[in-house]
């Protein structure tokens, strides 16, 4: 139902670990069983994406290329990822040439980072003066519940007022809006004109998703039903971030 597999040649998407483990704890990732958030270094960030990349040899060039720092770890501890960032043009050249480059930070908001902002406005200064607009910042929300992100992230991300700030702050983006991405599951609530009073729909984009079917997930009874088989949960959450302008 979902359609074809798109190919490489027109977008590729390598998915890498910024940390060994995670100190965020989150109720629906399994990741905290690994242990707690150790930093990637440069050397091994740039291995992953070698080691991707060379699982398709056969394919010399694509019209997109996606590293999307995104699994093992929270990105915003690891000032490794602004310079891995920075240096992934030249990392690529003798895989795919000069094809077009697109990373993306997903973060938690982790209430313990001190340097969060630092981290985000360098993250904001590459996406659009480096990459012209072609990178990716999203933030993780998942409910505009607070007392329910509080419950899911174990009290270790910010609330939503104060991520509300801290997108003031950030620049407008060039190209690309910042995504406010919703894995949804069953009981998270999104009230879209709560949301709109804290985000600016011009600076900000939702993306709807399912939650992935980790055993965390399981072991807390957190589900996301008929959702990697039908758009049936994200119609309605959908059509009520459409109406207030998102």
């Amino acid at each position: 139902p979902n359609g074809e597999i798109m190919p490489l040649e027109e977008k590729w998407v390598v998915t890498i670990s910024t940390q060994y483990g995670c100190s965020m704890g989150c109720k629906f990732c399994d990741v905290p069983k690994v242990g707690k958030g150790l930093n990637a270094t440069l050397q091994d960030l740039q291995n992953q994406v070698f080691e991707g990349l060379k699982l398709h040899p056969e394919i010399t060039t694509t019209k997109r290329l996606n590293i999307h720092y995104a699994r093992m770890g929270e990105p915003t501890f690891n000032n490794n990822v602004l310079l891995h960032a920075m240096y992934l043009q030249n990392d690529i050249l003798p895989f795919l040439g000069k094809s077009l480059i697109h990373p993306v930070i997903s973060t938690m908001l982790p209430r313990k980072n001190k340097k969060l902002i630092d981290f985000l406005k360098s993250w904001c200064k590459i996406k659009n003066e480096i990459y012209k607009g072609d990178a990716g910042l999203q933030f993780s929300i998942n409910s505009t519940s607070n007392e329910q992100r509080e419950d899911m992230f174990r009290g270790n991300s910010l609330t939503l007022e104060e991520i509300s700030e801290i997108g003031k702050l950030l620049p407008d983006p060039i190209g690309r809006k910042y995504a406010l991405n919703f894995a949804l599951a069953d009981e998270y609530i999104i009230n879209a004109e709560r949301l709109k009073q804290l985000f600016d729909p011009a600076k900000f984009m939702c993306k709807l998703t399912p939650l992935h079917k980790t055993e965390s997930c399981e072991e807390n009874g957190i589900e996301t039903t008929g959702g990697y088989e039908s758009f049936t949960p994200y119609q309605k959450a959908e059509t009520e971030l459409k109406e207030v302008g998102f």
